[in-house]
């Protein structure tokens, strides 16, 4: 009797205690603040990603000027310096909302040391701790990682330094300030921040999945338990003479401290009550099988919702802390916090109960271990009624046909040789696959209904097992009568007689559909979560490579001018009128250089937001691409072709200048000097068409979409090459902003030809080059 087992208060009241439902895994609860402080001010200043970058406001270009469009990479490329890039706004600020607003949990560690440097507002929320109180500390020192599991950390973390994993996914165990446990699923990788490594990790709660891993262990266990008791109960003259080993099977099985059976019984004041009857303890709890107030007590009337509960065949589960204070005083004494008990029915009548005690943690029973635990209680319950009913063999098989009928699994039993031969099967199987148990026998249907992609793996485990007689159990789908899948776990071992010879084959399935559908869920999660750490690095890798193309087309330009500025700035140095305007000259190309890398980087982002549109102009578009040329400082020293047609279109003049000066410069910067590089112009397809072609390398098959992507190289572009990667962008970009394209194709007799289509009306693209090679 639960209410009344401990110290023997009986005025508590189970009543009004709060029961717990029994239904799946739990998830773990979180804890803390989001803190308006991300990232501390030490990273803000030391130039990180995700710092806020100021921006300053600049004057438009002078519109007379934007005509001329001039190389930014005549000179040799600076080496890259993360210390000295650029700051760019635009993309801290969606690195920084990134990191701020992902839902999952992000933090950034030091790689030499492993100290928190930031975290975002999710992971404050998940760790319950702020910013302030991780920064500068690690995990372990502030107890938020477990001790094993810190120090596998700083083994694979060692090894992600070390170049022998390029990322890995792993499990951990943290604790939350008030001292929970709690599991998280961690993606790790390595980032370089202001010059130094550093340890970017995002987080999932992985709680719900351990517990749920946990459940289908312990299920499992129960699982085979069950097949052991039923043998046990049947070897044994009395159940009572197996009763002690079956509990211990249950108790492991369950993860519990204790396993106890409690019979109901009349007093001999006619009053209803409880005895204890068995009990099993783990290693270390102390038993209460001899307790006083546990043996031959009446119900008393707070009991009522107790009863009432497992008189209804339900099982009733509670956590001690959820009781009123009286009862919760009575568990306590026993050092029990949560508590499942199961009744046993003997036929139809109430018998007792089975009853499970945890001493160590609050438990949420999920519905397959309720549900496995209910089919313990039944076999308990028939072994019980055996036993009270073995007057015939009729009556006792037909009680033993009534408790498999009520289970929820099909039973069966078959006859031992290489030919399935069905003897029984119970009304289970009906419910399963939707096909009556005479059918499933008289045809044998079985494996027919295996799914065709199992059967294969199902017939060798059943020859195997029929030519050892070892126990059979494997996991596979089977066809339902209307077509669907159902997954089952099938478990069945030899009968044998007295003597030890092999009668028959006695089984059970179990419908597992539910279980395998919670398990591809998790594994979907797992997919998700790796498909969101990889677009992280897709983005940091991003990152990098614009902060390096920039920074090499920044510096070139930026040194130069500072070097001639500062020549004329001494005064203690006499320079010519020659060498001064040669300085000048110098300083107002690197300028040049400047604005027209700042202008592009401006175009992109405006035409990436839908800010641009085209100013059009009836002009002569051989007439301005002859102006280009003529002023082109990227071809001023190469053998360039000009062959243009008379064609009137309508564009907007400087950003088909832009287009016709990127191709030039893509043209020299990727041909040798003595490549020769011609312009055509031309009408076609109820537009204009634009081609600038050298005789130079050509471009790979696979280069010629990608180079129109932003910050993209062909294949056999040096890695120091100059260029800031967006040329080729805008020439795309351009394009789309007049309704036409820009594409790349092999120039006949060796090259590239690039071309551009720019329309006047609904005209249809060429998807062909329109030119003669020259």
């Amino acid at each position: 009797m639960r209410g009344i087992r401990g110290s023997g208060t009986r005025s508590s009241s189970c009543s009004r205690s709060r029961t717990r439902k029994v239904d799946g895994g739990t998830s773990t609860p979180t804890a803390g603040s989001c803190g308006r402080t991300l990232i501390p001010a030490e990273v803000r200043a030391s130039g990180s990603p995700f710092a806020r970058a100021e921006c300053s406001r600049r004057r438009s270009a002078d519109p007379a000027r934007r005509r001329r469009v001039y190389d930014a990479s005549m000179d040799p490329p600076a080496p890259f310096a993360r210390t000295e890039r650029p700051r760019t706004s635009e993309l801290d600020v969606v690195y920084e909302a990134t990191f701020r607003d992902h839902p999952s949990s992000i933090c950034i560690l030091r790689l030499r040391d492993l100290t928190f440097v930031a975290a975002n507002p999710a992971f404050e929320r998940a760790s319950g701790r702020s910013v302030a109180d991780l920064v500068g500390r690690r995990p372990d020192e502030i107890g938020l990682v477990d001790p094993a599991d810190a120090a596998t950390l700083h083994r694979e973390v060692a090894a992600l330094e070390e170049g022998d994993l390029s990322d890995f996914v792993t499990r951990i165990r943290y604790r939350l300030p008030d001292g929970r446990e709690a599991f998280a699923r961690m993606a790790v990788g390595l980032t370089d921040l202001h010059g130094e490594r550093h340890v970017i990790a995002s987080f999932t709660d992985a709680s719900a999945a351990v517990q749920q891993e946990l459940a289908v262990g312990r299920r499992d266990a129960i699982l085979q338990t069950i097949g052991a008791a039923a043998q046990l109960f049947l070897q044994a003259d009395r159940w009572e003479d197996a009763i002690d080993e079956v509990l211990r099977r249950l108790g492991e099985g369950a993860a519990v401290s204790r396993a106890h059976v409690f019979e109901n019984v009349t007093l001999p004041g006619g009053e209803l009550g409880s005895t204890h009857r068995f009990e099993w303890c783990a290693p270390g709890v102390e038993a209460q099988i001899g307790n006083p107030n546990t043996i031959d007590q009446a119900f008393d009337p707070s009991q009522g919702e107790w009863r009432a509960t497992l008189s209804r065949g339900e099982p009733w589960a509670v956590n001690v802390a959820d009781l009123p204070a009286a009862t919760r005083e009575e568990f306590a004494a026993q050092g029990i916090v949560s508590l499942l008990d199961m009744p046993i029915f003997a036929g139809k009548e109430w018998w007792g109960s089975i009853g499970f005690d945890d001493r160590e943690h609050e438990r949420e029973w999920t519905s397959a271990e309720i549900d496995a635990l209910r089919v313990a209680a039944g076999t308990l319950g028939a072994a019980i009624r055996r036993q009270q009913t073995e007057r015939s063999l009729r009556e006792t098989e037909e009680l033993y046909r009534t408790l498999v009928e009520q289970i929820p699994a099909v039973v069966y039993v078959n006859v031992i040789g290489e030919d399935y031969v069905p003897l029984y099967t119970s009304p289970g199987i009906e419910q399963m696959l939707g096909i009556t148990p005479d059918d499933f026998m008289t045809r044998r249907m079985w494996f027919e209904l295996v799914h065709p992609d199992d059967r294969e793996r199902v017939n060798a485990e059943d020859e195997r097992t029929e030519r050892t007689l070892e126990p059979f159990s494997i996991e596979y789908r089977m066809l339902r009568a209307d077509g669907r899948v159902v997954w089952v776990l099938d478990q069945a071992e030899v009968v044998r007689d007295e003597n030890g010879d092999p009668r028959f084959w006695s089984g059970v399935m179990f419908d597992i559909t539910s279980l395998k559908q919670a398990e591809e869920d998790l594994a979907r999660a797992l997919e998700i979560e790796r498909e969101a750490s990889a677009r992280l690095r897709s983005l940091d890798e991003l990152k990098n490579t614009f902060l390096q193309a920039v920074s090499h087309d920044l510096r070139t330009p930026l040194t130069s001018l500072l070097g001639s500025a500062l020549t004329l700035e001494r005064e203690d140095v006499e320079l010519g009128p020659e060498v001064q305007a040669d300085l000048v000259r110098r300083i107002a190309g690197n300028a040049r250089k400047l604005l027209r890398l700042v202008t592009d980087l401006l175009d992109l982002d405006r035409l990436s937001q839908g800010l641009l549109e085209p100013q059009r102009a009836t002009v002569d578009l051989a007439e301005v691409v002859r102006n280009v040329v003529a002023e082109s400082d990227a071809v001023a020293d190469r053998d360039v072709s000009v062959v243009a047609t008379t064609t009137t279109v309508a564009i907007d003049v400087p950003k088909v200048e832009r287009i016709v000066e990127n191709l030039l410069v893509n043209a020299a910067r990727h041909t040798p000097p003595n490549a020769h590089i011609w312009i055509r112009v031309q009408p076609g397809n109820g537009g204009a068409i634009l081609a600038v072609e050298d005789d130079g390398p050509g471009l790979p098959p696979e280069d010629r979409e990608r180079v129109f992507g932003a910050f993209e190289r062909g294949v056999n572009a040096a890695t120091h090459a100059p260029g800031s990667g967006i040329g080729l962008t805008l020439v795309a970009r351009f394009a789309e902003l007049h309704g036409g394209r820009a594409w790349a194709e092999e120039r006949e007799g060796g090259g590239a030809s690039f071309l551009v289509w720019l329309p006047s009306g609904g005209a249809v693209p060429p998807q062909e080059a329109l030119f003669v090679p020259g």
